[in-house]
């Protein structure tokens, strides 16, 4: 085993993952500056889901980030 752990915690479900090393079990959202796991952001294809969204509105407060707007389906779209 490494010295090195190359762990990161999704955002939103709170799980650990492994982010380096060739191995990749979720993703870095660079337009809100967050890690997410490869299972919440595959679930949230359409958008993330209105039961992540306080959490991630007072994320996006405290990192001065820009509140995107809504797509179609009415949530805060993966990208922007």
């Amino acid at each position: 085993m490494s010295e090195y752990s190359f762990q990161e915690q999704c955002f939103f479900c709170g799980s650990s993952f492994q982010f380096g090393l060739h191995r990749f079990g979720g993703k870095f959202v660079k337009c809100y500056q967050l890690f997410v796991c490869k299972s919440c952001y595959d679930c949230n294809w359409d958008g993330w889901s209105p039961k992540f969204e306080g959490k991630l509105l007072e994320h996006l407060r405290q990192n001065q980030i820009q509140i995107p707007t809504r797509n179609s389906a009415g949530y805060l779209p993966r990208s922007f």
